[in-house]
């Protein structure tokens, strides 16, 4: 990161630091940023519907944003589930997709109940547990690599015969799509389906990351998702964005107890949980430490917070503020899990008008 003049904490550092005075550590999560990256994929032509995986980042502000900005959610489990009823009991299920992460029954049920869309990644399940599956309509994984071949024989020897439909394909790739996957052979099976032939695009299938903010680069996903959309001619497209939708809206801030410096490299122990460490949960993701308390066009790059001590090369003091990037794909409740000892957070509200898709 060679500067960061343009990153929207830099704009909002005397915000920031008074945050910091009342709590620390503490998770912030900037409104303006989910704003500006909602609105732009809301607003992509080749998608028709877009689900924000609640697990990313359950923080009832963030999961309010997604809702009043017309976006839906997928949840992995019963929990997820409830919450997001309890929270806005006027939502429409058709923007709700259920994913069980677990080879029990119990969230599908409950997704069956709410009349949520239904993602089945292991096939198994459908054969252990029939009579939950019997004549309903749901949505496969499809691993590229398994081909159209593959997909028809799901259909042919286990989806048939419990007369399910099938809805569409869901697939997540690890950030390549291969677009030389065609379904024509499909299109006569899913035509069955009331939403018509779909195909969901999860991670990193369907976005592109700008590597440096972790946020989405809008401009090379619709080029991505307009080869998609000629890839599969006919089908609807859904789009769950991954981490990229929220990770660069979030920052960590922590204070310094006590630094030393040697040879150019301070070694600080400051304000966090010693047990367990802070460690990035998505590979790849550029984290870098900022020192808030002077803003010097200096970073370094993050690969672990302990309460014990951090080593970087960016100078610090006692009492200066370090601020973390990219952290608003952490779930702080998650991260500190086995101390059991939870980080506060903060929801720093827009200081302009959210843009409005006409």
């Amino acid at each position: 990161m060679a500067g960061f003049s343009d990153q929207w904490w830099y704009a909002r550092r005397k915000e920031l630091m008074a945050v910091a005075a009342t709590k620390c550590p503490v998770f912030v999560y900037n409104e303006e940023s989910l704003n500006d990256i909602l609105f732009d994929l809301l607003s992509l032509d080749t998608i028709d519907a877009l689900f924000y995986p609640v697990r990313i980042n359950p923080h009832p502000k963030i999961l309010r944003k997604v809702f009043e900005m017309g976006g839906g959610f997928r949840c992995i489990s019963s929990d997820e589930l409830d919450r997001l009823f309890a929270l806005f009991p006027e939502i429409n299920p058709e923007t709700v997709l259920f994913t069980s992460e677990t080879a029990t029954c119990e969230g599908v049920a409950l997704a069956f109940h709410y009349g949520t869309h239904v993602l089945v990644h292991d096939i198994k399940m459908i054969l252990d547990n029939p009579r939950i599956f019997q004549e309903r309509e749901l949505f496969v994984t499809l691993a590229p690599d398994n081909g159209e071949e593959s997909s028809v024989q799901i259909i042919n020897e286990i989806l048939v015969p419990f007369q399910i439909t099938l809805a569409g394909f869901f697939i997540e790739s690890g950030g390549h799509l291969d677009t030389n996957i065609r379904l024509p052979g499909l299109t006569e099976a899913l035509g069955t389906s009331s939403k018509g032939p779909t195909v969901i695009l999860g991670g990193e299938s369907g976005v592109v990351l700008n590597p440096e903010k972790d946020t989405v680069d809008i401009a090379a996903t619709r080029e991505r998702l307009d080869v998609i959309k000629e890839t599969y001619p006919g089908f609807s497209l859904w789009l769950e964005p991954g981490s990229g939708v929220v990770s660069g809206a979030g920052v960590l801030l922590s204070r310094v107890v006590a630094s030393n410096e040697k040879d150019g490299i301070y070694t600080a122990r400051i304000e966090m949980p010693a047990d367990p460490p802070l460690e990035a949960p998505f590979p790849g993701t550029p984290h870098h430490t900022v020192n808030l308390s002077r803003m010097q066009e200096e970073t370094s790059p993050l690969t672990m917070i302990s309460g014990q001590e951090a080593g970087r090369p960016v100078p610090m003091e006692e009492g200066d503020i370090l601020l973390f990037t990219n952290m608003g794909a952490f779930r702080s409740e998650k991260m500190f899990q086995k101390g059991r000892q939870g980080v506060p957070e903060h929801y720093l509200h827009a200081r302009k008008i959210c843009p409005v898709k006409i």
